[in-house]
């Protein structure tokens, strides 16, 4: 008995021939093209012995060591008008192996970036965890190469060379233990099969993390046959953000006093030295700027700490900065450390940052800053930065190296408290006044409606002749309106009952930005009479 091959899909042999496996070897001749009856047999017959009353010889084992959809013929050695055929039947891939994982384009831009920088060829580092190497930016191209295998280890040829050519796909898992939790599907595809191997040069994952990759036919099933896959490959990674995106900016005035808390804040102006608030968000992304990298997420425990930046660290890590952008332009020195450290830290790819600082005040009057804008530029571990830089902290207006959060006013203030005198029979009002320095002189900061002020804010000293400190006393205060209030001075009560005389008096609440003169409160003091015929200057 002689055998033949006829290929039906791929129409034509690779060139890999099927073999008998009997007691007598045979190798069958290349199968023929479309599935036609074999125009060539195995040389070798293999002899068919129908036992007694039974019409069929064999078993038979047969062995083709390529993919694709065959049909197995057979007939009488002698006579070749005898013959029969098993039908078409499959024989898909028996797994897949993939080799050649690496970054597509090598540059520090976007492989192996920032303190843990992967091998200079652009191969995988196959980190373990969180504080492993870094292999690509999230979404970045890279490389993988596959090859299509036998049972045998051998590879299969005919692999992609279908009518409807077949492909592979990878499958990504998520490295376990390591807290993560997004996986989203692997985009690129592989080119063209050659003798069995494809590479594929623009697969992305838009995450951060650790993975692994599980080849399987595209479509998972291989010319009507099933899936065939391959073995799970080591770890792929560590992936890590491609930049950051700054959203929901807000300048939070005045964040430090009661009832102004960031976001809120109060008014629209903030003095210098006082404290205020940049509140925004800061969402990590992967190369196209779109994808947020839900992995990106703080944990205590280094080896799942795939955020790469702390907003909440000491030293200034937001690099918060600030730039009056009227005439002329002025930098702004600002005081991040006295009001402590900004709160907030990534969860699913989004930290919510309020940062408190104030600019700077000197002991000389300066400004003020009617315009200044404020901006950040965070930078993670891996160099991972804004996407969008729109702000020059500098005086010449170039370049743009931070994102603008907000805009504000911030104004050199002091308190300007006013000499009285009255009666000691009655109460004195105490005028104050809330001011700013202009860029010339001190003026009414009628911005001012939110300055708190309480009757022990007030220090009273040098009393003079029949007063003593113990017989003053704050009776009332009222709230500031438009920079102005007033503090109500009880008259004087207790002690030997002479009332008569002055005491001084400032107001140390909010000293460290709004800074009082010394005033005197004078009792026992008469303005005279304003009932007169006629006056007149003498000059």
């Amino acid at each position: 008995m002689a055998f033949g091959l006829s290929c039906h899909d791929p129409v034509a042999n690779a060139g890999m021939q099927a073999t008998f496996a009997g007691a007598t070897s045979v190798t069958l001749p290349l199968c023929q093209a479309n599935g036609a009856i074999p125009a060539a047999w195995s040389a070798t017959t293999v002899a068919a012995t129908f036992p007694a009353g039974i019409p069929s010889a064999g078993p038979f084992s047969f062995n083709y060591p390529d993919v694709g959809k065959v049909e197995l013929w057979m007939r009488n050695s002698a006579a070749t008008t005898q013959r029969g055929a098993s039908g078409p039947f499959v024989v898909k891939p028996d797994h897949f192996v993939i080799t050649g994982i690496k970054c597509t384009t090598i540059n520090v831009a976007n492989c192996g970036a920032g303190a843990l920088a992967m091998p200079t060829s652009g191969d995988n580092p196959a980190a373990a965890n969180a504080a492993g190497v870094t292999f690509i930016r999230a979404g970045h191209p890279f490389t993988v190469t596959v090859t299509a295998k036998n049972a045998l280890g051998n590879t299969t040829p005919n692999y992609g060379q279908e009518t409807a050519a077949e492909s592979v796909k990878l499958n990504p898992a998520l490295v376990a233990g390591l807290g993560l939790a997004n996986n989203p599907a692997i985009g690129g595809t592989f080119g063209t099969f050659t003798n069995g191997v494809a590479t594929g040069a623009a697969f992305t994952w838009n995450e951060v993390g650790i993975i692994t990759l599980t080849p399987g036919v595209a479509d998972a099933d291989y010319l009507g046959a099933g899936d065939a896959t391959g073995t799970e490959s080591g770890n792929v990674g560590r992936f890590y953000a491609g930049g950051f995106a700054l959203s929901g900016g807000v300048i939070a005035n005045r964040s430090g006093l009661a009832g102004c808390a960031a976001p809120a804040g109060c008014g629209s102006f903030t003095y210098m030295g006082e404290q205020m608030s940049a509140a925004f968000n800061l969402t990590a992304k992967a190369v196209d700027g779109t994808t947020t990298l839900q992995n990106y997420k703080y944990s205590a425990t280094a080896a799942n700490n795939f955020a790469r930046f702390d907003p909440a660290a000491a030293g200034n890590p937001l690099a918060l900065a600030a730039v009056d952008t009227g005439a002329p332009r002025t930098v702004a020195t600002l005081d991040t450390a006295t009001y402590g450290v900004a709160s907030g830290s990534f969860s699913g790819g989004v930290a919510t940052v309020t940062a408190p600082f104030a600019v700077t005040r000197g002991a000389s009057p300066s400004g003020p800053f009617e315009a200044l804008d404020i901006g950040v530029n965070p930078v993670d571990d891996d160099g991972a930065a804004l996407a969008l830089l729109d702000l020059a902290v500098n005086a010449g207006g170039s370049p743009d190296t931070h994102g603008k959060v907000g805009s504000t006013k911030a104004r050199y203030g002091r308190l300007k408290i006013s000499n009285a005198h009255g009666s000691e029979l009655l109460p004195l009002t105490i005028a104050v006044t809330a001011q700013y320095w202009d860029g010339a002189t001190y003026i009414t900061n009628a911005l001012d409606n939110n300055s708190s002020f309480a009757a022990g804010d007030v220090i009273f000293s040098n009393p003079l002749k029949n007063l003593v400190v113990a017989e003053i006393s704050v009776s009332s205060v009222s709230a500031i309106n438009n920079g102005n209030f007033s503090y109500v001075l009880a008259k004087p009560s207790g002690g030997d009952g002479k009332y008569d005389g002055s005491v001084d008096m400032n107001v140390n609440a909010l000293s460290g930005w709004l800074p009082g003169n010394t005033a005197r409160a004078a009792f026992g003091v008469y303005k005279g009479n304003n009932e007169f015929i006629y006056m007149r200057e003498v000059y």
